[in-house]
């Protein structure tokens, strides 16, 4: 039996021991190379992540530039609303007839492109009186923004053509903001048309505030149409002025070892370039933003006159921007510095010295009396 089970019972050979692929040098280098990719696919989509919400801030903030929170269109329907008006604006915020109890018309005329613009005619006090004021309200506002100052020119015999600009007010629009300009003055040049054209005026002169003093400053620039320009806070480029604000936001936000960093200002160029495009500051075929601001253009307006007027706590518009354009503008020129004024509001500071200035500069410019060319700086 036990020569039986020897001869039956059979035993499988010693298998030699097996090497894994975690032995030798061609091993190691593979684990390598697939650790660096999955390290490098991380880094990327760490990068695009980054980069993906660096660009998306960058527009967010150029959208929040061109249609800031006051930006509040409405409709012919609807009106213009009574909710959330600046308080520079002292209660006048209805219409000529309602709140100063001036008669005025309700106009519309068309834009160089077709859209509608709407607005109030206020006839003059004397009806032989050939010139005529068209006055330009700010970015984000409407017509109303020159409503009380309305008096100073109709009681000087001047008639007053308040309009809303595009996307603005009730006139027409896409409702997708302001372009700082470039696209305003067109609008402010087709309001003087029509003045000219529909109430047989001969002299006009544009009064604008903020963006629309820098918009009526371009559109004297380009149209001899408009005699004399008055500017309140005006903007030199809309670029400076998103600067501006930039620096100041930085100031407040991060700490002074921060605010030179390399990201900090690769992320305002990128936001000034994409705002830059959304407003349409580029020329056909160009890769970068190529335009001209107020400051490029406003020595174009000579032979004729310009005021300027700033507030000098102007907390928006810093009055350097005025100091500056003044600097470019030639004779005759005229500037106003206001101690202590706000932004819009030097009317509201200085009420009595605004009619004053306002007053001497226009009937200077409709006794011909330009030839006194004078800096006034308080």
């Amino acid at each position: 039996c036990g020569r039986l089970a020897e001869s039956s019972v059979s035993f499988p050979p010693r298998l030699a021991p097996h090497k894994g692929p975690t032995s030798g040098p061609s091993s190691l280098l593979l684990l390598t190379m697939i650790s660096f990719l999955d390290a490098l696919m991380i880094l990327s989509t760490f990068v695009f992540v980054c980069t993906f919400l660096f660009v998306s801030l960058a527009v967010y903030a150029a959208g929040v530039a061109k249609k800031p929170p006051w930006y509040n269109p409405s409709t012919p329907e609807v009106g213009l609303p009574q909710e959330n008006v600046p308080a520079y604006w002292q209660g006048i915020s209805h219409d000529p007839k309602t709140d100063l109890g001036i008669e005025y018309q309700d106009v519309e005329f068309s834009a160089y492109d077709g859209l509608t613009l709407r607005g109030w005619f206020v006839p003059s006090k004397n009806r032989s009186s050939k010139v005529g004021v068209v006055c330009v309200h700010g970015g984000g506002r409407d017509r109303r923004a020159w409503l009380r100052q309305v008096p100073i020119f109709h009681d000087l015999g001047y008639c007053v053509l308040l309009f809303d600009f595009r996307e603005h007010g009730i006139s027409d629009g896409s409702r997708k903001g302001f372009t700082y300009g470039v696209k305003e003055h067109l609008d402010v040049i087709s309001a003087v048309k029509y003045v000219k054209r529909a109430h047989g005026v001969k002299r006009v002169c544009v009064a604008g505030t903020s963006v629309g003093a820098a918009s009526s400053i371009i559109a004297a620039a380009a149209s001899r149409e408009i005699d004399a320009v008055i500017a309140e806070n005006p903007l030199t480029r809309p670029e400076e002025l998103l600067i501006d604000v930039y620096r100041r936001i930085i100031n407040y936000v991060f700490p002074r070892y921060m605010r030179n960093s390399i990201l900090l200002r690769w992320f305002g160029r990128l936001t000034i370039a994409i705002f830059l495009y959304r407003i349409g500051a580029v020329e056909e075929e160009s890769l970068w933003p190529n335009h001209r601001g107020a400051v490029d253009v406003v020595h174009r307006i000579s032979p004729r006159p310009i005021l300027f007027m700033h507030g000098t706590s102007d907390e928006i518009i810093p009055y350097s921007h005025s100091e500056r354009l003044f600097a470019a503008a030639e004779e005759p020129k005229h500037l106003w510095l206001a101690p202590h004024a706000m932004h819009c509001a030097l009317y509201t500071k200085y009420p009595k010295e605004y009619r004053e200035r306002v007053g001497k500069f226009l009937h200077d410019l409709v006794n011909g009396e330009d030839a006194e060319k004078e800096k006034v700086v308080d």
